[in-house]
């Protein structure tokens, strides 16, 4: 998307549940997966820092589809984001 179209984006989510949400999707480039997989170990407040090392993903599990904790598909995609 553009700036502008960012800003309109945030503009028509703003008072949303998931505002945040869309809002540190589109600052930090994070995937879904990495986003609902956050945890509070991956937050450090004191240094401005975002901490990638896992993603939530739902898989099928004998016919059942269930919410697991994995690592990144690469270690490539283990990253601090500041």
């Amino acid at each position: 998307m553009t700036i502008g179209e960012t800003k309109q984006f945030l503009i028509q989510a703003d008072g949303t549940f998931y505002y945040n949400l869309f809002e540190l999707a589109l600052e930090t480039g994070m995937r879904i997966g990495e986003l609902c997989g956050l945890q509070w170990d991956d937050i450090d407040f004191k240094n401005r820092m975002l901490y990638v090392n896992h993603t939530l993903c739902y898989l099928s599990n004998d016919g059942k589809y269930v919410f697991e904790m994995h690592d990144t598909k690469t270690n490539n995609g283990k990253r601090t984001i500041p």
